[in-house]
């Protein structure tokens, strides 16, 4: 949930992303994904993560680890009352649809 609310708190390993810094000035944010021989091949879309970008090797002058997350921060605002209770109930339960917290209320 943390993460959720605030991505750049604590960011894990396997989200990492990296800034490239190019030779122009410019940086470019992402996961990076694979490589060839002249260029490297990035994600910048946590959505669309199959949808890469192209950098050419010989452009980049420094790369590190970002301190930011490429999850975009307010992401639980736009969450409805529903969703927000789905996302709740997921988390509570660790995913397990046999989880108490997805069984019917029992009347009494």
């Amino acid at each position: 949930m943390e993460s959720i609310i605030d991505p750049n708190k604590v960011i894990s390993d396997q989200y990492a992303a990296t800034s490239y810094y190019l030779k122009d000035g410019s940086s470019i944010l992402g996961r990076f994904k694979n490589e060839t021989k002249d260029k490297i091949f990035i994600s910048q879309n946590p959505f669309s993560p199959q949808t890469l970008r192209a950098i050419n090797k010989k452009d980049v002058v420094v790369t590190s680890v970002s301190k930011l997350s490429i999850m975009m921060p307010g992401m639980i605002n736009s969450l409805n009352k529903e969703e927000l209770k789905d996302l709740i109930a997921y988390l509570i339960s660790g995913g397990s649809k046999e989880n108490k917290v997805f069984k019917p209320a029992v009347k009494q």
